[in-house]
């Protein structure tokens, strides 16, 4: 999948990869940003990108995943990258729409 190691709230070490990798299970509760802040700091992390889950689009009922740009610079798959029309997300309000979401609601780049 791409994850060294995956770091999540107490629960099921199953459930937080089905949730947070494959998107198949409800999501666990978030963790408390001072966790990032910490493993960040640690020399032993190369990379710590933030997932938040649990809200859904009000049309088709999407998950919505809050997460910084480095999220899409990092490849999802062994030879696999994100590949973004338009421009990458550089502000606090930014987002960036999966293709299967944007041809449901014929939505295009700017819109």
């Amino acid at each position: 999948t791409g994850y060294d190691l995956i770091v999540g709230p107490k629960g099921s070490d199953l459930q937080l990869v089905l949730s947070s990798v494959y998107r198949i299970q409800p999501p666990i509760e978030n963790l408390p940003y001072m966790y990032l802040s910490q493993l960040k700091k640690d020399r032993r992390v190369t990379t710590a990108i933030p997932l938040a889950f649990g809200d859904v689009t009000e049309q088709g009922a999407f998950p919505i995943v809050g997460t910084t740009s480095e999220y899409f610079e990092h490849e999802y798959a062994h030879g696999q990258s994100f590949r973004i029309r338009g421009k990458r997300m550089n502000g606090l309000f930014d987002a960036i729409i999966g293709a299967e979401v944007a041809r449901l609601n014929q939505w295009d780049t700017g819109s």
